[in-house]
């Protein structure tokens, strides 16, 4: 099962979030250099490239900085030999430390067989790591956040078990966060764990948590958060309906057939974005709940029509519209 990767995405929606500044009028322009700005301050929780290198023992580049307060994205790629290698580092509210422990003690099943079992790690309040030739990761919790750092070898070449400095480049991410820094109660990424999106997505479970942590990003309309294979938004903006319209139609979907949907909200439609692209299509559901419209998204299967979307995507509205605030 493929899907888009996290770096693709952030492209998307940075273009996404340009198209808004040159067609929506200063006030909406103005919105959306705020929410830019916004994702690019998430930097400053970065780990330098120096420092990673010092930890990793290996050069690498900053490949990829993203997300927001709350969460946030850190992408490195080692250099020489190792080219191609990747290092992940990722920070989520600490709501979501279980599903992120859950999901490195199954990923040190598959990759060093099913025997295999993760080690405790004595960083921030606690936390879990392995390391083996296919891949190497750790996380931990520690104020209000849970830090997560992978390394997966690239396809020609393997660097063999880098537990260690996945532990050491963790310990930076810690060390990085402003002191007494909390994530914030409103967060979307809360409203749905990684593992609940695989499950609406109907992932094959030997893959079950493989994906990327999800995260966070502030749009001029609203929180966004992105998730390997969709997303979830609330739109916050008011007029809120004409704000969905014309991100509808920046999604290249103004004029697609929207189909009712029952049973979800005070009312709520299916449509498809970016119909004639396939490298970006996915099924679309938005719901108008109360003040707010929450809106979801999702690539399809390989080799089905993008409408088989449509039941998973219901699903994953029924499981988040109760956690609302």
């Amino acid at each position: 099962m493929m899907r888009r990767s996290r770096s693709l995405v952030l492209v998307l929606f940075a273009t996404l979030a340009v198209g808004i500044l040159g067609a929506c009028g200063d006030r909406v322009s103005g919105q959306a250099t705020s929410a830019v700005s916004k994702s690019s301050r998430s930097s400053s929780f970065c780990p330098s490239f120096e420092d990673v290198s010092k930890a990793a023992g290996i050069p690498v580049t900053l490949k990829v900085a993203g997300g927001s307060q709350d969460s946030f994205l850190c992408s490195y790629e080692l250099t020489g030999r190792y080219r191609g290698t990747s290092i992940e580092l990722t920070g989520n509210p600490a709501s979501l430390a279980e599903d992120v422990f859950s999901k490195v003690k199954q990923s040190v099943k598959v990759m060093n067989g099913e025997a295999a079992e993760a080690e405790r790690i004595d960083v921030g309040r606690g936390g879990w790591a392995y390391g083996g030739d296919a891949g190497s990761e750790a996380a931990a919790a520690d104020g209000g956040h849970v830090y997560h750092v992978t390394l997966r070898s690239g396809p020609l070449s393997s660097i063999g078990d880098q537990k260690d400095a996945m532990v050491g480049i963790l310990k930076l991410m810690v060390q990085a966060a402003p002191t007494g820094q909390r994530a914030s109660a409103q967060n979307v990424c809360a409203l749905a764990t990684s593992a609940e999106f695989d499950q609406a997505y109907e992932t094959d479970p030997r893959f079950r948590g493989m994906a990327s942590d999800p995260m966070a990003t502030d749009m001029s309309w609203g929180p966004h958060c992105d998730y390997d294979g969709g997303s979830i938004d609330l739109f916050q903006t008011k007029p809120q309906d004409k704000e969905l319209e014309r991100v509808l139609g920046l999604m290249e979907a103004g004029k697609q057939p929207r189909l009712p949907v029952t049973g979800l909200g005070q009312r709520a439609f299916f449509t498809t974005i970016y119909p004639d692209d396939e490298n970006r299509r996915r099924g679309f559901l938005a719901v108008y709940t109360g003040p707010r419209i929450v809106t979801f998204s999702m690539d399809g299967q390989p080799k089905e029509p993008i409408e088989a979307t449509r039941p998973r995507l219901e699903r994953l509205a029924k499981l988040v519209l109760p956690r609302l605030k």
